[in-house]
């Protein structure tokens, strides 16, 4: 839930998505991705804050997918967005899929 002011407010949108990385990795790696607005990160979530502007970040570890022997984590990555434009949102999620990228080869 997001809060402005004390209040509840409704959560303006939201973006998950199912990642092969621990939540330990994640939060190792989120203040790339958020380096003004990071106030606090737990073992299982984190909260920016850049003005009036939030995002609540929530990780619920997933089964482990597996291919012959190699297991690989999953995590379930859900973040609330509170007081963010459109656009606002949309260049956050391509800066956050940058830093969390993957590269094969």
């Amino acid at each position: 839930m997001c809060l402005q002011f004390g209040r509840p407010s409704v959560v303006d949108s939201s973006y998950s998505r199912l990642m092969s990385i621990t939540a330990a990795e994640f939060l190792r790696l989120l203040p790339l991705a958020a380096p003004l607005g990071l106030v606090s990160s737990g073992e299982m979530g984190a909260l920016i804050v850049d003005g009036v502007r939030r995002i609540q970040i929530t990780l619920s570890k997933q089964a482990d997918k597996a291919y012959a022997s190699l297991k690989l984590p999953q995590l379930e990555v859900r973040l609330d967005f509170c007081q963010y434009t459109a656009e606002e949102k949309s260049v956050f999620i391509n800066h956050f899929e940058r830093i969390y990228q993957r590269g094969g080869g």
